[in-house]
């Protein structure tokens, strides 16, 4: 394990890893008062040399790093890649490639949903990881013995997983399954900033145009100057009061001011003035042009109840596939699946998952399998047609 500080040792690591089949990648950073994540650390394992890459030294310049990321004959290996996928997209202003994320292999392997890290190393390793460390101040320097070993631990054990995991896809003819959702990690605009559908995220109950309107004004422009000043959104102002805003309507700042959560000084100053216009240009859209909240199926008679038949047979398909659950199917597939049955434009209709899971769910919507409970296990036994 070294510490590398100068773009002179980090050349020569490059080196050493630039023929390897794969290596694993982690990073450490710190967010809590920015908008952008800052990165303190890169943790980089290849067959045998393990390296701790110190992207704050001002002596070192990632550049060989990037060439080694974007070299497509070596496979970098995450676990729940998104964030270190969102790291490097700043840092190079593109993504690694090809990628693999353990997170993702784990759930096709019998692991369950979103399975941590530790639980990976403590039923594929069989030892204890320390994660004493995982909240400390990456930032600080000198790093402490305690944390370099910490950090190097999460890809040292990080090869070996992917090893097994590896393994255990291609011995279940499984590798192909996990094919669309590392697709969907490598897909550039999940990381590039949407200021104009920032308002999604804040999930607002009520539909109504006009609000959703003004809300996803009011969010498009905390975006934008939370990443033009590099501060945490809640720190320009949090969800709570910018939904009360866009719910309240203020048209001036004396009613800006009665808002709760909204303090009289920025009310009243450069960011008030700034809130009041932005709805009033909200409030002039055509109601037409307004966003629209997806728009749930209307449940009629017992399609909720189907919904949560449909779920109990999921469960029982993720069990006997060992395959979990949201990978197979989402709420949104059930309700889709309800309504339009075969012609629904999902994902749990086609290749594998229609094998484990969407062929069955389409025979019980039309009756020909029915739900069971049999000697205290719940079973799915096909419907015998009466003779005629």
């Amino acid at each position: 394990m070294e510490l590398i500080s100068t773009t002179e040792k980090l050349i020569t690591f490059c080196k050493e890893i630039e023929n390897e089949d794969f290596i694993a990648v982690d990073t450490e950073f710190i967010r809590e008062d920015t908008y952008w994540p800052k990165v303190c650390l890169i943790q980089i394992a290849g067959a045998q040399e393990t390296a701790l890459i110190d992207p704050l030294s001002a002596e070192i310049d990632l550049l060989p790093l990037f060439e080694i990321m974007k070299n497509e004959n070596i496979i970098k290996v995450f676990h729940s890649a998104y964030q270190d996928l969102e790291i490097f997209y700043l840092l190079m202003k593109a993504l690694p490639k090809p990628i693999f994320d353990t997170q993702i292999a784990a759930m096709v392997c019998g692991f369950g949903e979103s399975v941590g890290y530790e639980t990976l190393v403590k039923s594929i390793i069989k030892t204890p990881l320390d994660k004493s460390s995982r909240y400390s101040n990456w930032a600080r320097r000198p790093l402490t013995d305690k944390q370099l070993r910490y950090a190097a631990n999460d890809v040292i054990f990080l090869r070996t997983i992917y090893q097994k995991l590896l393994e255990r896809l291609q011995n279940n003819d499984r590798f192909l399954w996990i094919k669309e959702e590392m697709e969907e990690l490598q897909n550039v605009d999940s990381y590039k900033t949407q200021p104009e559908k920032a308002w999604q995220r804040l999930r607002p109950k009520s539909g109504e145009p006009r609000f959703l309107a003004r809300l996803q004004a009011l969010s498009a422009w905390r975006e934008l100057e939370a990443e033009q000043k590099n501060i945490p959104r809640g720190r320009m102002l949090r969800d709570e009061v910018l939904i009360e805003i866009a719910a309240h309507n203020p048209i001036s700042l004396e009613e800006l001011c009665q808002i709760r959560g909204i303090s009289t000084k920025l009310a009243t100053g450069a960011v008030g003035a700034q809130i009041i216009k932005i709805l009033d240009s909200a409030n002039a859209i055509p109601l037409e042009e307004c966003p629209t909240l997806h728009i749930k199926i209307e449940k009629l008679g017992a399609s909720s109840i189907l919904i949560d038949l449909l779920r109990v047979l999921l469960k029982i398909k993720s069990q006997e596939s060992q395959v979990a659950e949201k990978l197979i199917a989402t709420t949104k597939d059930l309700d889709a699946m309800i309504m339009l049955r075969e012609e629904a434009p999902i994902h749990a209709l086609k290749g594998w998952r229609y094998e484990i899971f969407g062929k069955v769910a389409l025979d019980f919507l039309s009756g020909k399998i029915s739900i069971s409970l049999e000697e205290q296990k719940i079973c799915v036994t096909e419907n015998k047609l009466p003779s005629l």
